[in-house]
């Protein structure tokens, strides 16, 4: 089954995950609110020790173990496609964000500068015309993601590259 980009009016493009669930908030208290941020910069040592952040804010929160272990992969694909395939420079920073909001949603944003990557240079297909997989593994990255988060969405700049990814996970439903 192929991937489906949804763009949204203001430019950004939303996958659907493999349990997206949206419900109304009937309401947040900003004080439940948990926000941390988190820089890296984008060389490749340092992300074991930007994996080992991001699980030790995210293992205490509360969701099913298994889905924070999909979620923490997820998110560690990203950071390393961050890492990998942006422009290079010494000076480059990768900048890490989580946004959770009790029961309503786990958000983690990638922000970095990926050089001339365009989402519609990715190869989004996993299968050829006849269903065999496919030996292309480029945009195999972005299945992954949606396979193990509830949502994947990116924001493009000016020029349609990618900028900003974000992964979230929402709690099972009671």
């Amino acid at each position: 089954m192929p991937l489906r980009p949804y763009r949204m009016p203001d430019g950004s493009v939303i996958f659907a995950g493999k349990d997206t669930v949206f419900r109304p908030v009937d309401r947040i208290d900003p004080h439940d609110v948990v926000e941390k941020h988190f820089c890296i910069t984008a060389q490749e040592g340092d992300i074991p020790g930007a994996n080992a952040w991001l699980e030790e804010c995210i293992f205490q929160l509360p969701f099913e173990h298994g889905q924070l272990v999909d979620f923490s992969i997820a998110v560690s694909e990203a950071v390393r496609n961050a890492v990998q395939h942006g422009l290079r420079s010494a000076e480059r920073q990768v900048d890490i964000s989580i946004f959770y909001v009790p029961k309503v949603i786990l958000l983690v944003g990638i922000t970095d500068d990926l050089g001339p990557l365009k989402i519609e240079d990715i190869r989004l297909d996993v299968a050829d015309e006849q269903g065999n997989p496919s030996l292309d593994t480029h945009g195999r990255g972005f299945y992954i993601m949606c396979a193990l988060t509830s949502m994947v969405a990116y924001i493009p700049d000016d020029n349609s590259r990618l900028k900003e990814l974000f992964l979230a996970l929402v709690p099972k439903p009671d």
